[in-house]
Order: structure tokens, then sequence, then C-alpha cells
């Protein structure tokens, strides 16, 4: 199938070419691959050499928080993988020796877990102990390791004894793993400091492989390459092969307020192996995306067995309409208002066996509804596929290499004439054709049997707003009855609509709301519609006594903001880019009226201010005895770069301190 509208070349899935880098390895090439990447060849042993476990050297002992990030309250001394593959398996050795610098780095590290597949590997060798500043060690017993399965990963928890300020935690393993399709990254960074994190890989003779690079600098791509005979081997000359690579001094990577996933935004390697091959033998470990798109196909054939039904189904919604963009937007409609959402995962993406269950049930997972959302507009005569994504919140994916699990969830795409749309029914509050922003992705696979491919999912330039308008009545007695209409247009309708779907409605008012100004009330009558403009409607009413403070004949009003009353950026410093995801605006309109004669108003000041790519600015006025303050934020980009972080953590700064701001009326004196 030829997708039109969509790019035909499949790398177009890629995440883009300044985080990853790849490179594509064979032995058969050794010697051109050491001249074009510059490899140090080192032909004597030890420059991997592994430290002893449980041998601290003095210089160790000495070590206090790092220059660059003197607020750690731990460290990671070194952190190292030994890969070994052979014909029969891998076997993967882990070693990290972690420093505790702080008291506060005791409960920060003092709980470790280790993880690895149920059915594919073998745990082996573990040890771990503390060792305390005088040198004494305690092992790690049995009784304080824990164990418990997630998915198809069985995790290993263990807490490690008497530990203080100057301790160092240790331990190692061994993974033995038939898994020859897929290695686990290896991330250099960690969320703590990190000193040295080092992966060296050996391989012999026959094997082609790849590497791929996350947030690697180019001169840090330079792996050490030690060499020597195989002596096990079939031919004369056979050579072993071990990799290292090696990078030191990196801050942590915590999870922080308008980010993705977070190991999207750690340095990483990748190595895959791709082919082995010899005079007698050739085997592939890695499968094509249009043969993981079979695969996947008919495993939806399966699911997808009401053909008739579906059939009879589409007929009726579209009864009546001819042009397929009217047909399409009926359909979405019909599915996001007569399904409803319960994320229970029996079967990979879905909560039942079959589609027909779906249908009978009125409820499944998102992705099942999606799935729906295809099948009724293929009934309708409208081509439409599924397409697996990776969601923001689950992480990137990476095109060169064909693994099924990399994604996490399921649109769809539908095939309007010249045009088409990625749509998606999480929620009946969501606009047509606007996606959930965790949707909005680099790329996905689209799956059509032996023409599935990978198409890119590009970012709808639409005008995403927020508008917030309260109506504050001020009676006599102080109280302060309020009513809020809160307005969303684009990606914002799109993400609080799914907010409302997946809360309950008197949590998503509280939650999003009304928590947000720091005052006691009592919440009334309040509902939400998809209006005809498409845009997210959510009205409440509300009274509170704590907005209004009386000192004699003065009235002091708080100012009602439901957003940004606190700056997100907690933290002093961020090595890692701030990501709205789209740009948007953010307006916030108080009428305040007050009941009685009043003399005088004294109004917050007009404030302007900004940084490079976001503004805010503040205007209050009075019209026919009621004071308005309108605010507005605009943030124009959607990325801000860690040299940026300081202006723009400062302006939100300020933006939260204006929410502080009062308005003071002065009431006509009794008589």
């Amino acid at each position: 199938m030829q997708v039109r509208g969509l790019p035909d070349d499949p790398s177009t899935g890629a995440v883009s070419s300044d985080t990853v880098g790849i490179v594509t390895m064979s032995y058969s090439c050794v010697l051109r691959m050491v001249v074009v990447m510059a490899l140090v060849l080192v032909l004597s042993a030890g420059s991997v050499a592994a430290q002893k476990f449980g041998k601290i050297s003095d210089e160790e002992k000495l070590l206090g928080a790092p220059v660059d990030y003197p607020e750690a309250n731990s460290m990671i001394v070194f952190d190292r993988s030994e890969i070994e593959i052979s014909m029969d398996n891998i076997k993967i050795n882990y070693h990290t020796r972690i420093k505790i610098l702080t008291p506060e780095g005791i409960e920060e590290v003092g709980d470790q877990s280790v993880s690895y597949h149920e059915e594919y590997d073998k745990f082996k060798g573990f040890k771990a102990h503390t060792i305390t500043p005088e040198g004494k060690k305690v092992k790690v017993e049995k009784s304080a390791i824990f164990e418990k399965t997630a998915d198809e990963y069985r995790e290993k928890t263990f807490s490690f004894p008497s530990l203080e300020v100057g301790s160092f935690i240790e331990y190692r393993y061994s993974v033995i793993s038939k898994r020859f399709r897929y290695l686990r990254p290896w991330y250099f960074q960690s969320d703590i400091y990190t000193l040295k994190s080092q992966v060296a890989v050996t391989i012999p003779n026959g094997f082609t492989y790849n590497v791929q690079y996350q947030n690697v600098p180019p001169e840090f791509r330079k792996a050490e390459l030690e060499e020597k005979i195989d002596v096990g081997a079939a031919f004369a000359g056979a050579k072993i092969r071990t990799f290292t690579w090696t990078r030191e001094n990196l801050p942590p990577i915590t999870d922080e307020p308008y980010m993705s996933a977070r190991n999207d935004y750690r340095s990483a390697l990748r190595f895959q192996l791709q082919i082995f091959e010899n005079r007698y033998n050739l085997i592939k470990y890695q499968k094509t995306w249009p043969e993981q798109g079979e695969r996947c196909q008919v495993w939806l054939d399966e699911y997808c067995n009401k053909d008739k039904e579906i059939k009879r189904l589409a007929d009726e919604i579209t009864a009546g309409l001819s042009n397929e963009r009217d047909k399409s937007r009926a359909i979405h409609a019909f599915v996001a208002d007569n399904f409803r959402t319960r994320n229970e995962y029996h079967n990979w993406y879905f909560m039942h066996d079959n589609i027909g269950t779906l249908l009978e049930e009125k409820h499944g997972t998102d992705e099942g509804k999606n799935v729906l959302l295809c099948e009724l507009h293929n009934a309708a005569g409208i081509p439409a596929f599924p397409v697996l994504i990776s969601r923001r919140s689950h992480g990137q994916f990476y095109s060169d290499f064909a693994y099924l699990p990399q994604f996490d969830y399921v649109i769809a795409f539908v095939q309007l004439g010249n045009e088409y749309e990625f749509l998606d029914v999480s929620s009946k509050f969501a606009p047509y054709g606007v996606l959930p922003p965790d949707c909005l992705t680099s790329g996905g696979l689209l799956v059509d049997e032996e023409n599935s491919q990978l198409v890119r999912i590009r970012q709808k330039p639409m005008y995403s707003g927020r508008t917030d308008r309260t109506r504050v009545h001020v009676a006599a007695d102080g109280t302060a009855a309020c009513t809020t209409s809160c307005n969303f247009r684009g990606y914002y309708a799109s993400l609080y609509g799914k907010r409302h779907e997946s809360n309950d409605p008197d949590e998503f008012a509280t939650d999003y709301f009304l928590d947000k100004m720091d005052v006691q009330y009592i919440l009334g009558q309040h509902q939400c519609e998809l209006d005809t403009a498409s845009e997210f409607v959510f009205t409440m009413d509300y009274s509170s006594d704590e907005l209004v403070e009386q000192l004699d004949e003065n009235l002091i009003v708080k100012t009602v903001r439901y957003a940004y009353c606190s700056n997100p950026f907690e933290s002093e410093n961020r090595f890692f880019p701030v990501d709205f995801q789209y740009p948007f605006t953010y307006r916030n309109v108080m009428e305040i009226v007050v009941e009685g004669d009043v003399q005088e108003s004294v109004l917050p000041q007009d404030l302007n201010y900004s940084c490079q790519g976001a503004t805010f600015e503040r205007k209050t006025t009075v019209k026919d005895s009621m004071v308005v303050v309108d605010t507005k934020l605009i943030v124009e980009k959607t990325k801000f770069l860690p040299n940026q972080y300081q202006q723009l953590r400062r302006l939100f700064g300020k933006i939260a301190l204006s929410s502080e701001d009062e308005v003071a009326f002065v009431k006509a004196p009794t008589e």
C-alpha cells in the first residue's frame, strides 16, 4: 500500500539526528571501521579491567560532592556492564558502587532494584553489601531481598543495612539471556550524579551489529578496542574483540515538569545484533518493519471477528451522509460517545479477546476503541489503518530497530481522498482530528499486512489556548459566590477532555481548579461539553468565605487564578530542555462585583514580564463598578534549552508571585 499524503521513506519515523547517532558495523570491515570511527586499538589486557568487588581505593574514600554538582546527596562511583556474546547465549555482568554523601543520600539510594525477563533470562551470582566508613562489610541478607513480577519482567528489590554518611553500597549480578533479538539499552546517566559509567561488549567473529547513540556527543562515541586470538574458533586467526564505551562526570536526570519519558533525556547506548554468518550458517536476529506489521496484522485479524455486524453499524451511523469527512466525523462521534474507557489490559492492548465483546459491553481500552474506529471506517468505504506509537510518557522509538514492544498505544490513520487524519477516541470531549498531547510523537508503524510501513506523525499547527473567566460576587457579609467558565481549544481541549474522562467529575473540579487557590470552598454545580466550535467547556459554581477579608471599612479580595499559582520549575538547575509540547496561551479573567457602596478601589499594578519565547502581562480596569483583573501568558515555542532555563524559571516565579496580589475596596461608612 502506498499511503497518500505520507512520506515514503521509512526513516521518517526516527528520532531527530541530533539526538541519536547510528553506526552499523561488521567484522569483515573492522579495519575500515577503525579508520572511520577513530577507535583506539588497545592490544594489552587491563584497559577494561574491572575493579574488585569490595575493594575501596584511597581515592574513593576521599570522594566528596562533585564540583559541578555540589548539591549531590549521593554519587555513583562507577556503574559497569560487561556483555559477552556467544552462539549459545548472551551473558551480562553488572557491577555498581555508590557513595553516600549526606544524610538525605541514605534515603535516596538505600533501596535498589534490578530486573530481568522472566522467561528468557537467568539471574545469577547476586552479591550486595554495605561498606562502612571504617571499612566494615555488612552483607545484604536474603530477608532484605524482595521479588515481584511486572508484566514479563521479574524485579528484585533489596535494602542495604548499616547506612551512614561516607558509606558505600555495592552490588553485582549476572544475567544469562537467550534474547539475541533484543539487548536492553545501557544508560550512562542515572537519577543521581554518575562519576563513571562504562559498557563493554565482547563479541567473536561472524556477528554483524549496530550501535545507536542517544545524547552522546560525537567525541565520546569512540570505543576502546581490545582483541585477542579466539582459541576455540573453527579457523585460524579468528579473534575475539571487546569494545568499551566510557562516560564520566554526568549530572542526574530527574523527573521534572514539562518533559517526556525520563529515559529520552539520558545519555545511552543501544547495541543490537543483526546477523550471524559463517561458512555454514546465516542467522538473522532482526525482523523488518513490514515483517513485524504482518505479524501484528494476524493478531488484529483474530481480534476483529465481527465484519457483518460492523458493516451494519457503519451503514446506520453514516446513513444520509455522502461526504467522506462527514462520515468520518459521524463515526468518530459515535465511538467516542457510546464506548467508555476501561484500561484493563488482558491481551496486550485490549481487555477483550475479540471486538464482538467490545460491541456488546460498550466499554474497553482506548486502543480497542481506536481499532473499532478503523474497522467502522473501512466498513463505510473509507481506508483506515491502526498505527502503533510510543507515547511521550513511554519514550521515543527507534526506526532502525524493528521491535514491537517499543510501542505502547494504538491510534487510527484515516485516508480522506488526498488528505488524511490521525484520530483518537479516548475522550468524547476531545475534538475530531486532535490527538492527545501525549501522542504528539515523531512517528509510528502503520499496520497493513505486508505493506506495513513507518509513518511520520506531524503536529497540527493550531491555536491551543485556555481562557478561565470567573465572576466573583462579594456579599455584604464578605462571602464570595463565584461562577467560572473555562474554555479549552486545540491540544488544551484534548488534554482536559481526557482528564475529565478519566477522573470523577467532582475530583476534576477540585484537583485541576479549586485546590490551586489554597482557600476553603464549597463546590456547587458543574458541567462540561464539547461545543460546536470544538471547544471543551467546563463551568462550575462555588462559594468561599476565605477569598475576602474585612478590615474596618476595607474589603481585601484575593485574586482568583487556577493555573501557575506556584512555580513549576523548582529545581535550581536543569540539564535537559523544558518541553511544553505545543505553543499555547493561558488567559485568566477575574471580574469582581461588591455589594453596597464602594468609595474607592485599590488595584494591583499592571505587569509585563517576558523572556525569549514567553510573555506574561496583567491589566486591571474598572468597568461599571466592576473590577476586572485580566492576565495572559503566551508561550510561543515548545522547547527551552538548558541555557535558557534560569530566565524561564525567573519568569514563572514572577507569575506565581503575581497570583498573591489582592484588590482592596474602601466601602462607604454606614450611618
